[in-house]
């Protein structure tokens, strides 16, 4: 069995997705706890580089959160599913 990083998950239908559990120190910035986008494909290889590239992205978000102090966040972190499905078309 492939041990698969905390942030990949694979569903019953064998497709990957991207799970992100918000820190609890930013959690009253976001409505929910955790999010999860479908990457929508079944291979590991096609699947890393695209949750690798979102890990990336929410990393920034979270550094950028904190750095601001949360302010001026609000529409963004409401929005943060849209902003990570953006980020995966890229």
């Amino acid at each position: 069995m492939i041990s698969l990083p905390s942030y990949l998950h694979r569903n019953r239908h064998a497709v990957f997705g991207f799970r992100v559990v918000i820190p609890t120190d930013l959690r009253q910035y976001f409505p929910l706890k955790e999010y999860r986008l479908s990457l929508r494909t079944a291979s590991l290889c096609e699947a890393k580089p695209i949750a690798l590239s979102l890990c990336h992205f929410v990393q920034c978000h979270f550094h950028r959160i904190r750095k601001l102090g949360g302010r001026g966040m609000e529409s963004d972190n409401q929005n943060f599913l849209q902003s990570l499905a953006a980020e995966k078309q890229r």
